[in-house]
This record gives C-alpha cells, structure tokens and sequence, in this order.
C-alpha cells in the first residue's frame, strides 16, 4: 500500500504550535493556498534542516523565480507538498508569488 509523504509525516512531530504562532486550530482549518485551493498543514520540525540547506545552496525559488535567500523559521506546507508559504513573525504570508517551489515535490 502507497503511503503519501504527507500522511507520513502527519503523524510526526509539528515545529509550530498552532497556539505559540498565534493562529487558534479553526482559522488554520480554513486557510487555504491561494493558487490550488489545497489545505495547508504546519511545517515539521525535521523539515527545516533540509529545506534550510537548500536555502543555503541556492536551490530553492519563490514561484515568480527569485531565489530564496533568508533561513525559514516557520512556514505552512501545502497538502500536495509542492509549495510552502513562510511565516514572518507568526503571521503566514499566503501570496501566490510569495509561495516556494520545494525540491521533493
């Protein structure tokens, strides 16, 4: 049986809590990507070393093309995991240009 990556990793351990990001659980229910309409889901902890490596070598892009250059603290993942949307100071910044390309996907 094919287990997608993101059922597997809904059953890790989440980097944000909902509560300490200031997003009560129900408005997280409800925030959606912009482009694709797909729920989004809190980036994990073993996540980030990956995904801040890849900052570091370049690899990741924003989708209007503009490299990433800042480390990423925090973020929301779309369900698909083809786009992460950062979180600047606990507020997500859910803006189709701003959403980035992840390399797995």
């Amino acid at each position: 049986m094919k287990v997608s990556f993101f059922s597997f990793l809904q059953s890790k351990k989440c980097y944000c809590d909902s509560k300490k990001q200031g997003i009560d659980e129900r408005l997280l229910s409800v925030l959606v990507c912009p482009s694709s309409q797909q729920a989004l889901r809190w980036l994990l902890e073993d996540e980030l070393p990956r995904l801040n490596s890849a900052v570091e070598m370049g690899f990741l892009c924003f989708r209007n093309g503009t490299p990433v250059r800042q480390v990423i603290k925090q973020g929301l993942i779309r369900e698909d995991e083809k786009i992460l949307y950062v979180c600047e100071d606990g507020i997500p910044v859910l803006l189709k240009s701003r959403g980035i390309r992840l390399l797995w996907a």
